[in-house]
């Protein structure tokens, strides 16, 4: 029933040394009756040290009654005050003498803070010892520190039978000694849809990520991603297996260990892993068979979980960058992550939200800006925007996590007081107000007479920094954090005055700069053959070569012109030719031209004066400094005729010179077998073997070509083939080709004829000088069948025989008796390993082709057997070696095992199927008992049958010992201690404890043990001898004094 009142205890104690202790309250649930159906609502610390409180604390209920009831959690607890208790810090829920067999439903909610600090006492955690139907879910345990000696976890120190975690997680760090685990030290009952990610360090044996040690208990769809460490069977997940389950589970924190059984997933294993994985970068652990190794990348992609058959439809779930990218548990993992950047912070580091990430709807709380800075800014709290277009969050303030977010500082720039120091000019600004990171703030110009402003400095006469420029535009940002003067720049006015000159002279120098009101010279410099023409500007005036300005006010430029002098050049020209024309008028240092043009007949003969040079028809005089003529001289023309013939002859003279008008002649003579096909060119006509030109006009060329005789070459052919064509027509000197085809079964006996030869079946003619014939004659073919002993030790082979074309053949028996040790005689093959074609002896061989034949030896192969390797409890691996592959070779081989000497092929066996070279062989015998010896042959079969190796045995490894737990429980004793649990081994008697501890109860004699706490079980004595394979819990028996 309900309770009507708050039950408040409260416990003070003082630590030893003097240290005053922080105050441990127990407050009673203030709903709920702690039935299933009305569980205590826990909404505070205080309510859940009332849970744990002793008797002497809070005796109604007491802890027996506390320990079986349900409870749900209503709202997030702070424990971070248990750092400060007294003992050690938090007390366990549920111990060895009295187990937490309730449920508690966390309702989603969290601890955080939890402390314990007991490094020499077991069952540490927020539970102690769980059994029978104890039930912790949906719970979430947050920046836990336990330590603890043996049986000590972040949740569960020892969860005994079929107590069950499901939906729950531990972040924080655990540590103690033997069965140490981040979410559970010793599960025998089932972790589902749970994870921890914590360091977790045991500095002996059975330490892992998740559970120490997994007695018989189940691990499903959970993970562990902290670092582990400790001596030996430590693994990421599991330290030890021990005929447990362990199914769609992972691990990626880092495993060290520096014992022989350390595993990315499993340290040990002795049971079932199933469709669980570990990330061997992270870990830096590669072993296998008790958990598949993964790359990271692997351990980010889904499909390396959904191909093992992984639900993410309704257990997992993967987003980047929750869990950094490894799969997370729906409705478990805190999803939404709380991140704070600087934003361009100078100094100081961002601060970080060790409580992220967080579940849906939790309360955050907003962080300070901690020691970051920035300079010339002040700190104006954060916002989900870098630029501040996002929602605010001011410290200290709170917010409901419903997504992931990053906060980012904002920054509120500061404002400084610029003031201008004008350096003896007037007007413009007096000062402006400047803000830090920004563009200065518009402002005007001083102005000084006879000096221009060059911009505002940080120190006088343009020393520093430049902050405006000229024309008052901003310079830069301000980036000084300070009250601060600037200075105008000044600079006396000067005038740029230029000089420039056109073509024909020059004037020195270019420019000069001139003071205000002063005047200036430049020196202007004809070149030669020009004259000044004139010069102007700056209001100046020229005498002789020296041109003064007036007084410069201002930039101006000085001009000067220059004119060229001219000269008459004349043409002149002898007989046989023009010049054109008969005279120029040309610039001084111009060049000019003239065209010589000589008459039909005539050619240029020479052009000179002017320092010229001809180019074709034309003249180009050099340069002209003074009046001049050009002369041209022509004369007659003379061409070259060139005779040129074609293969087969010649032409006489090669070329020749004729002055333009005259004829000349030339020899045209033929080669032997050729004849004058044709002569032309340069207008000639022949007769016999003379070619005279026409009047010759220009340069031109006699061709003369020729012609070849041809003959008739004929092809003849006797009975059994053919030659092709029947005849051809061939040029003087050249050979021709004919084709000589035998019918089938027929060769070439022989072709003759024109003084050629055959190659293949193509007959080449000699060179063809007259008509002639080739004749060509045929024969039937042969084949010869030869027999090999191939490496018969006795007897010999068969003659060679004879297979005329299209006729039949009886191949040879045996009858030279051929024999070989070890073998026997199978016939003949056409490959001496016997690959080829099989012949019987006095088989009838129809084939036009010759045949090679060998001995077909037949014989069995050779194996040996190796000793096996690898030797498990349930697997081996077996060794086998083929020493020779028989003929021929084998169609089989492999291993067979038995627990019979000489196990055969008719029992089990692994056959690794044919073999074509010899070699060594490994099988992986499976399915094995433990404990029991086996026998091992390795086999071989062909043709010629089976043979065995030699009879090898080995002995499976037996099976650690199978224990159960024995505890005891004092059952309401007043005073002493129960005895300490034990374990007895499978098979083996164990001699149960007496009451060594003095348990004592008022009013009650102690008589044996019981295996229910009302005495209706099965009574034991004190030293009674068990014998039972099962675990037991044994209570004091009492016995009311009378």
């Amino acid at each position: 029933m309900k309770k009507a009142f708050v039950l408040v205890f409260t416990v003070l104690a003082l630590l030893t040394l003097g240290t005053t202790v922080l105050a441990q309250t127990a407050t009673a649930p203030t709903a709920g009756d702690g039935s299933s159906g009305d569980p205590y609502q826990i909404a505070s610390l205080e309510n859940l040290y009332w849970i744990a409180a002793p008797d002497t604390t809070v005796p109604n209920p007491n802890r027996a009654a506390r320990w079986a009831a349900y409870y749900i959690q209503t709202a997030d607890i702070n424990a971070s005050a248990t750092s400060g208790w007294g003992g050690g810090g938090w007390t366990p829920i549920g111990n060895t003498t009295t187990f937490f067999i309730g449920t508690y439903d966390g309702g989603g909610h969290t601890i955080s803070g939890l402390f314990i600090n007991r490094a020499a006492e077991e069952y540490q955690g927020l539970f102690g010892a769980t059994t029978g139907s104890a039930t912790i879910e949906n719970l979430g345990l947050m920046d836990v520190n336990i330590t603890g000696y043996n049986y000590v976890g972040g949740l569960v120190g020892c969860s005994f039978s079929s107590s069950s975690v499901t939906n729950s997680y531990v972040t924080g760090k655990v540590s103690g000694s033997y069965y140490v685990g981040g979410l559970v030290g010793s599960n025998s009952g089932t972790v589902n849809n749970s994870y921890a990610t914590g360091a977790v360090t045991g500095t002996e044996m059975y330490v892992g990520g998740l559970v120490g040690l997994n007695s018989s208990g189940y691990v499903t769809n959970s993970y562990a991603t902290g670092a582990v460490s400790g001596n030996d069977r430590v693994g990421g997940l599991v330290g030890y297996n021990y005929t447990g389950s362990v199914t769609n589970s992972y691990a990626t924190g880092q495993v060290t260990g520096t014992g022989g059984q350390v595993g990315g997933l499993v340290g040990f294993n002795f049971y079932i892993v199933t469709n669980s994985f570990f990330d061997r970068e992270t870990t830096g652990q590669s072993d296998t068979g008790k958990g598949t190794p993964k790359t990271t990348l692997e351990m980010k992609t889904q499909s390396t979980f959904t191909d093992a058959g992984w639900d993410f439809t309704t257990i997992w779930i993967m987003d980047d960058p929750v869990n950094s990218g490894y799969p997370f548990l729906r409705g478990v993992t805190p999803a939404y992550t709380v991140i704070y950047n600087g934003n361009n912070a100078t100094g100081g580091s961002a601060p970080v939200d060790n409580r992220s990430p967080y579940p849906a709807d939790a309360t955050v709380t907003v962080l300070g800006a901690g020691d970051l800075v920035k300079t010339g800014h002040a700190f104006n709290g954060w916002n989900t925007q870098t630029g501040g277009g996002g929602d605010a969050r001011a410290e200290g303030g709170t917010f409901t996590s419903t997504a992931s977010v990053v906060l980012y500082a904002q920054w509120t720039a500061s404002t400084y007081t610029v003031t201008f120091d004008r350096q003896n000019g007037t007007d413009g600004s007096a000062s402006v107000t400047a803000t830090y990171d920004q563009p200065m703030p518009t402002a005007t110009a001083p102005v000084r007479a006879g000096y221009t402003f060059g911009g505002y400095y940080t120190e006088i006469n343009g020393g520093g920094t430049q902050y405006y420029t000229a024309a008052m535009a901003s310079a830069q940002n301000w980036d000084l954090t300070a009250n601060t003067t600037l200075y105008a720049k000044w600079t006396l006015n000067s005038y740029t005055v230029t000089g420039t000159a056109g073509t024909g002279g020059s004037i020195d120098p270019a420019s000069q700069t001139v003071t205000h009101g002063q005047t200036t010279t430049f020196t202007v410099t004809p070149d030669t053959g020009y004259a000044i023409a004139s010069v102007t500007g700056c209001d100046g005036t020229l005498s002789g070569s020296t041109y003064t300005t007036g007084t410069v006010t201002g930039a101006c430029t000085v001009s000067a012109t220059f004119s060229l002098n001219t000269y008459t050049v004349a043409g002149t020209a002898g007989t046989g030719g023009s010049i054109s024309p008969a005279s120029r008028t040309v610039n001084h240092g111009a060049t000019t031209t003239f065209t010589v043009t000589p008459n039909t007949g005539y050619a240029i003969s020479s052009v000179s004066g002017c320092g010229g040079s001809l180019s074709g028809s034309t003249y180009t005089t050099g340069a002209v400094t003074g009046a001049c003529t050009v002369s041209a001289t022509f004369s007659l023309n003379t061409y070259t005729v060139t005779g040129t013939a074609g293969t087969g002859g010649g032409i006489d003279p090669a070329s020749q010179t004729v002055t333009h008008g005259q004829t000349t002649t030339f020899t045209v003579t033929p080669d032997t077998g050729y004849a004058i096909a044709s002569v032309s060119g340069c207008g000639g006509s022949l007769s016999g073997s003379t070619y005279t030109t026409g009047a010759v006009t220009g340069a031109c060329t006699v061709s003369a070509t020729f012609s070849l005789n041809t003959y008739t070459v004929a092809g003849t052919a006797g009975t059994g083939g053919g030659i092709d064509p029947a005849s051809q027509t061939v040029t003087h000197g050249q050979t021709t080709t004919f084709t000589v085809t035998p019918n089938t079964g027929y060769a070439i006996a022989s072709v003759s004829g024109c003084g050629g030869s055959l190659s293949g079946n193509t007959y080449t003619t000699g060179a063809v000088t007259e008509a002639c014939t080739v004749s060509a004659t045929f024969s039937l073919n042969t084949y010869t069948v030869t027999y090999n002993a191939n490496s018969a030790t006795s007897g010999t082979a068969p003659d060679t025989q004879t297979k005329t074309h299209g006729q039949n053949l009886t191949l040879a028996t045996n009858s030279g008796n051929l024999a070989r040790t070890g073998y026997t005689f199978a016939g003949w093959n056409t490959a001496a390993d016997g690959s080829g074609t099989d012949y019987g002896e006095g088989a009838t061989y129809t084939e036009n082709a010759p045949l090679s034949l060998y001995v077909r030896w037949m014989h069995p192969p050779a194996v040996t057997t190796q000793a096996a390797t690898n030797i498990g409890m349930i697997k081996a691996t077996g060794h086998g070696n083929i020493t020779d592959l028989g003929n021929p070779n084998p169609t089989a081989h492999g291993l067979c095992w038995a627990t019979t000497a000489n196990p055969t092929t008719a029992g089990t066996c692994i056959n690794r199927g044919a073999a074509n070279a010899t070699l060594a062989f490994t099988v992986s015998i499976t399915g094995l008992s433990p404990g029991t010896t086996y026998h091992v042959r390795a086999f071989a079969t062909n043709a010629a049958g089976i043979v065995y190796g030699e009879n090898k045995s080995f002995t499976t490894a037996n099976p650690p010992p199978v224990t159960y737990p024995v505890i005891y429980m004092a059952n309401g004793a007043d005073s002493g201690v129960v005895p300490a649990g034990e374990s007895k081994v499978h098979d083996q008697s164990l001699a149960l404890s007496y009451n060594t501890g003095n348990l004592v109860r008022a009013g009650y004699t102690f008589a044996g043990w019981n295996t229910a706490g009302d005495g209706s079980g099965t009574n034991y004595g004190e030293g009674t001898i068990y014998t039972l394979n099962a675990a037991l819990t044994l209570y004091a028996r009492w016995t009311q004094n009378t």
